[in-house]
């Protein structure tokens, strides 16, 4: 079992506040049959209606004769909404949001394998950054991966930026590490 302070678990919270993946959706009923496309809800609404209107889901280009009579048969309609097993942790393929999912075996090795090719810190300064290391945290919970998580959790700096009222629009930050804040 990996051991990680409460002090990590504690700045990965805080950094997250006011962040939240969205339910992964997918096209049922695509002319292609399953695209393997996740989409956060409002993109695959979007992708839907470029599909009515005669284009691919990007809107691009238009859809084949035979693609277009597909549609009109059997009208593509939003799939999905629950958490499913994924490879990786997923992001919406329009907007790159990320998207809920339970991490498979083959997820947590890539994750781990990301993690331990950094070389130096392990520097966590965005809630997406600090949501993917949580879900590997959560996901290889069983101990299974213990001295590895170890060793990236030994390595991990969590710097939380300091944000006035002012700065919001800029998104100026000191920088600060979370353990070494010369901020406050």
């Amino acid at each position: 079992m990996h051991n990680v302070s409460e002090e990590i678990k504690s700045a990965l919270s805080e950094i997250q506040k006011g962040f939240e993946p969205k339910p992964a959706h997918w096209i049922g009923s695509h002319p292609d049959g399953d695209s393997g496309e996740d989409y956060c809800r409002d993109c695959c609404e979007k992708a839907i209606g470029n599909l009515e209107s005669g284009k691919v889901t990007d809107g691009k280009s238009q859809l084949t004769e035979e693609q277009v009579k597909q549609v009109k048969d059997e009208t593509p309609f939003i799939d999905g909404g629950w958490s499913s097993e994924k490879d990786v942790i997923p992001r919406c393929s329009d907007c790159g949001v990320i998207l809920i999912a339970n991490m498979t075996s083959t997820a947590i090795e890539e994750e781990l394998w990301h993690y331990e090719s950094i070389d130096g810190d392990i520097v966590i300064t965005s809630p997406e950054e600090a949501y993917d290391l949580d879900e590997l945290l959560d996901s290889s919970e069983n101990g299974a991966y213990a001295d590895r998580i170890n060793a990236i959790i030994n390595r991990v700096v969590v710097k939380i930026s300091h944000v006035t009222e002012d700065e919001s629009q800029g998104m100026l930050a000191c920088g600060c590490s979370v353990t070494r804040c010369e901020c406050e």
